[in-house]
């Protein structure tokens, strides 16, 4: 193909190869340009680490000290059930409330553990309990029972009026609830 010179498709030919190298170094400075300000901006943020970094490695000492100093706090706490497992803290709040149903002296007809999901990193322990007992008796384990560490709950009282048999003066009341207390949800659960 032969073409003329000057002829006016000599002349867009040459406009066209100009636009396509200017939209070509246009493109290489576009890429050039924002690779640097992404290698600019991951340099940035390395400094910024690296001056925590740098904070942190100095004061490590006291952060150790303050982090020994809380997990200390929190094995102390009596507040929660302290147990490794769900399983184990379930027994011990079982064997606390049996202690003091049996003081109140209740005739305990059941007790079970009610299965629960950890809730803001604390699991909740609950004790599902049927029990007869009168109504002096009870206001004594229910205060009993609030007021016992680990702390505790009562949910869902239902009471119902029963005759005892044996004594016809005596009210027995059928008493059935949810006593539920917390620990620390395990790393495992």
């Amino acid at each position: 193909m032969n073409i003329k010179r000057n002829s006016p498709f000599h002349r867009y030919l040459s406009l066209a190869i100009l636009v396509l190298l200017l939209c070509l170094f246009g493109l290489l400075y576009l890429s050039y340009h924002s690779q640097k300000i992404e290698v600019q901006q991951r340099y940035e943020k390395t400094q910024l680490q690296l001056q925590k970094y740098t904070t942190l490695a100095t004061n490590f000492p006291q952060i150790k000290a303050e982090n020994q100093n809380l997990l200390l706090d929190q094995s102390n706490d009596n507040r929660y059930l302290a147990a490794a497992t769900s399983s184990l803290a379930a027994a011990e709040l079982q064997k606390k409330t049996q202690l003091i149903i049996q003081q109140s002296k209740a005739k305990l007809l059941s007790l079970r553990v009610k299965s629960t999901i950890v809730e803001r990193g604390f699991l909740p322990i609950t004790l599902q309990l049927h029990m007869q007992l009168t109504n002096d008796k009870l206001l004594t384990m229910l205060y009993q029972l609030e007021n016992n560490t680990p702390i505790g709950f009562i949910y869902k009282l239902q009471i119902q009026q029963q005759r005892n048999y044996q004594s016809l003066d005596d009210n027995v009341l059928d008493v059935r609830l949810e006593y539920t207390s917390f620990m620390v949800a395990p790393d495992d659960t």
